[in-house]
């Protein structure tokens, strides 16, 4: 069995947990979007594999959070639906504290401070001492109070937490001057490459249902013809978070040697796509 089929299995079995039936209302490519009986609001989260079809029904396990004006909140941990008449169970997030959180702070935490992703260890409450890095991240810092240093995250209606999230984007991997978003609608982003030779670029990318990751990954292609050295991460953050971070595969791999966890950190795109040849 693979580990994140223990994971799931670990969670679908917690009793703490609230287990509710849906209905998947939405699909994309790497999200769906399912119906909650009320008063439950509606869930948008990650996936992976297979997908079910618009319809199925399908039992979800989470635990309660804030929710917005369209009901109660439930952050999801695991959804199981059926393959081949099967039940299967999918991993869709992680949660951000174990049930018992350790007593003291996680010995990778210096990683984050000296990466300059925190300013100090102090700023991490006693509460967050279970949390994985992109957890402590999206709790410590607001949406985009921290692209600067080279992470943002949003919740996949994201448009409510930024303005222009191709800045955002732009910003973490230190090349602000070469992107500008020139339209933006709830199904389409388009934005201008401005290379250093004065010539500009268009691109148009589809972010249906939230969905970033086409974004990134073309972003990600025109850091490379630009020589950047940073490149725009995925990090799973769980749930209906949208989680990124600005850094070189250099210095991923050493704050990996250091100690930090980098379990759900993946580039955008890939190194053929992204043409690495010019650096």
């Amino acid at each position: 069995m693979e580990h994140t089929d223990r994971e799931a299995q670990d969670l679908w079995s917690r009793s703490d947990l609230v287990h509710l039936p849906g209905t998947v209302k939405r699909l994309s490519e790497s999200f769906i979007s399912i119906a909650l009986p009320a008063p439950y609001a509606p869930v948008t989260v990650r996936w992976e594999g297979a997908q079910p079809m618009v319809g199925d029904a399908v039992v979800v396990a989470g635990e309660e959070c804030i929710g917005d004006v369209a009901g109660k909140g439930l952050r999801v941990f695991v959804v199981q639906c059926r393959a081949d008449s099967e039940p299967r169970l999918v991993l869709t997030a992680r949660p951000i504290s174990s049930p018992k959180p350790p007593e003291t702070a996680q010995p990778w935490l210096n990683v984050l401070v000296r990466n300059g992703l925190l300013d100090n260890e102090e700023r991490v409450p006693s509460d967050l001492f279970g949390a994985d890095p992109v957890g402590v991240l999206c709790s410590v810092h607001e949406s985009t109070a921290a692209r600067d240093k080279g992470f943002v995250h949003f919740d996949w209606k994201w448009w409510n937490d930024t303005d222009d999230v191709v800045a955002d984007l732009a910003v973490i991997t230190g090349h602000a001057q070469s992107f500008a978003l020139l339209g933006a609608r709830r199904e389409q982003l388009e934005f201008e490459v401005r290379r250093a030779d004065g010539t500009t670029m268009r691109e148009t990318v589809h972010v249906e249902g939230g969905d970033l990751d086409e974004l990134a990954v073309r972003m990600n292609y025109w850091l490379g013809q630009l020589g950047a050295e940073r490149r725009i991460w995925i990090w799973d953050a769980g749930g209906d978070e949208l989680a990124f971070l600005g850094r070189s595969p250099s210095e991923v791999d050493a704050m990996a040697d250091a100690g930090l966890p980098t379990e759900g950190l993946e580039l955008a795109g890939n190194e053929k796509e992204a043409d690495w040849t010019d650096i």
